[in-house]
């Protein structure tokens, strides 16, 4: 039988072997499709660390932040430079309802599907 502390310890190897790895890949593949994430998502945590808040969110949730910025920009466009990401990554933390709405992050972005996305919601807008 196991010790509990080696059972902790599988966990957290599982979960930093598993599923560190997942995000690190779908985290990337977004940023490959766009222009300046992986620079904005860079100054948003050196932000952090310069305001000594790096602690209040991890590296994974500062990433996944920054990619909803990049997949689902309303009621902005996308950010086409990183200090826009920090502005939307900024704006989105002070008005966000965290307590009650989740983030729902797209990890399987596609940017044509989002581009037709975009042009109905304009054109649902401007109706």
């Amino acid at each position: 039988q196991p010790a509990p502390e080696s059972k902790d310890l599988a966990r957290r190897l599982e979960c930093e072997l598993l599923y560190k790895s997942q995000h690190v890949a779908a985290v990337s593949a977004v940023a490959d499709k766009m222009i300046g994430m992986r620079e904005g998502c860079r100054l948003c945590k050196t932000w952090l660390r310069a305001h000594m808040l790096q602690e209040a969110l991890g590296d994974e949730a500062v990433e996944l932040i920054v990619t909803s910025i990049f997949t689902d920009p309303r009621p902005f466009s996308r950010p086409s430079t990183p200090v826009a990401a920090l502005a939307r990554f900024l704006w989105l933390l002070a008005r966000h309802d965290w307590e009650t709405t989740p983030l729902v992050v797209d990890l399987f972005f596609d940017s044509d599907e989002q581009q037709m996305t975009d042009e109905v919601f304009q054109d649902c807008v401007t109706q």
